[in-house]
């Protein structure tokens, strides 16, 4: 069964211009993975969704703890992990390489633990 996700995103410039974005994505099936990446913790692998390339049709990621953070995708090039990521639509997607399946965090923090919020949208798989 299909799954309709509607989204908006405004931003704003004090006294400047402002963007207001909003649509809908419909997809089969999305995925939510949460977990704790521990202040100056060892990595921490995620599965973040069952299938193979080609099948993710938006991606976000946000974190309560931006300190320090970063990770990397299927074993990718580390990113620093800053700020909320959204990423809408397939091609945007593989901008995080062409599977997006595992995700690895690291929290090289010393104050505060980190709890990582992964929304998935993709094609069901083929069974």
């Amino acid at each position: 069964m299909a799954v309709s996700v509607t989204y908006s995103i405004e931003l704003k410039i004090v006294g400047g211009p402002s963007i207001l974005k909003s649509g809908a994505i419909n997809t089969d099936a999305y995925d939510i993975v949460t977990a704790k990446v521990p202040k100056g913790s060892s990595p921490v692998s995620l599965d973040v969704q069952p299938g193979g390339t080609g099948k993710v049709q938006a991606i976000i990621m946000s974190s309560d703890n931006y300190e320090s953070l970063s990770y990397t995708v299927d074993e990718g090039s580390s990113q620093t992990f800053d700020a909320p990521v959204v990423l809408l639509g397939p091609g945007e997607a593989k901008l995080l390489g062409t599977t997006q399946k595992v995700f690895e965090f690291v929290n090289a923090g010393a104050t505060n633990d980190a709890n990582v919020t992964i929304l998935v949208l993709r094609e069901a798989e083929s069974a």
